[in-house]
């Protein structure tokens, strides 16, 4: 889905440059649960209401709602 591959870049292009893991596993997080955010506002009728009941964890959860539901 294109919207997702943006969401992901985006989220990629946020991600700080950091060697500590801990720190860089907080960021990958964080930049997942905005990529999750910005595809379901992305969204729209039906899908997206269905997308939003599913309550989704992570973006594949998302995508997979969203196909299931067009």
């Amino acid at each position: 889905m294109e919207l997702a591959d943006r969401c992901k870049e985006s989220a990629q292009s946020v991600m700080s440059k950091v060697s500590d893991p801990i720190a860089q596993q907080i960021h990958r997080e964080n930049a997942d649960r905005k990529c999750l955010a910005t595809f379901i506002a992305g969204l729209s009728g039906v899908v997206s209401r269905q997308v939003r009941y599913a309550h989704p964890r992570n973006l594949r959860e998302a995508m997979n709602s969203a196909l299931a539901a067009d």
